[in-house]
């Protein structure tokens, strides 16, 4: 019996395990979750606009700077000053009675150039005696003309827009000298209408013209363009003359080469329309 009943345990089979049912939360753990999506933050408005490339600042208009308008004083080299006055356009009845007009406003030194104001430009004085303030004298053409072209090249040196240095034209020169009224009074240091001093005392005055007969120019006359003398005016040393007085002498015209040098001749600065 013993023996049978060891047969049986031998023949039955071992009892099946019981299959335990995972539990629900169980099996979620195992499965791979996915990630957790991002939440899209929305950006403040003020954000936004921060991250905008924001145009580069207006530049702002520099109103251009206003020079002052020209009141006909300059300053020289070493403070030494010079005066200019402003001669307004008009007519004039010349000697040959033709009727010329001045057409554009000019400007003319006060007096003729000093010693003083020659040597601040030239550095040099050609002059016999020596006086600051006495006319510069012995002074050829070519060197009032090149005094003007130092004027002229100097940046320091202001003068009105559209205008340069140079020496007058003959008719400039003589209606100047006249100023609308009787020459006469031009004489013994007497300023005339315009302001200008001396036209017909101290020393004759180079002009820019070359020496010819009067043309028929009639508007801004300027001479011929070629020539071998220069004109100059106002010539005081005219005591061979008989008509020695100064009427005689406004309307006296002159001429020397421009090389040549007189105690008797200086020059009187002048600014003038550019053409």
């Amino acid at each position: 019996q013993e023996a049978a009943q060891q047969a049986v345990k031998r023949s039955t089979p071992p009892p099946a395990k019981k299959s335990v049912a995972a539990k629900p939360q169980q099996i979620a753990s195992r499965a791979v979750a996915p990630p957790p999506a991002k939440k899209s933050v929305a950006a403040k408005p003020q954000q936004i606009a921060s991250r905008a490339v924001a145009p580069p600042p207006a530049k702002k208009s520099v109103a251009a700077v206003k020079q002052p308008e020209f009141d006909g004083r300059i300053t020289l080299a070493g403070g030494v000053k010079l005066q200019m006055i402003l001669i307004k356009k008009g007519s004039f009845v010349r000697e040959d009675q033709q009727k010329i007009t001045i057409s554009q406003d000019f400007w003319l030194a006060k007096t003729e150039i000093t010693q003083a104001q020659y040597k601040a430009v030239m550095n040099s004085n050609p002059s016999e005696v020596y006086n600051n303030i006495r006319p510069v004298s012995n002074v050829t053409w070519n060197e009032a003309k090149l005094f003007c072209d130092k004027l002229n090249n100097s940046k320091s040196i202001r003068r009105p827009a559209n205008y340069r240095f140079d020496l007058p034209t003959e008719a400039q020169w003589e209606y100047a000298c006249r100023a609308g009224e009787d020459a006469m009074n031009n004489v013994s240091g007497y300023k005339n209408a315009w302001g200008l001093v001396d036209m017909l005392e101290e020393k004759a005055e180079w002009c820019r013209d070359f020496f010819a007969p009067y043309d028929s120019v009639k508007i801004d006359p300027s001479g011929p363009a070629h020539g071998s003398q220069m004109v100059y005016r106002g010539e005081k040393n005219l005591m061979y003359l008989a008509a020695w007085h100064a009427p005689y002498r406004y309307r006296h015209r002159s001429s020397a080469h421009p090389l040549y040098r007189s105690n008797s001749i200086s020059f009187r600065l002048a600014l003038v329309p550019d053409k």
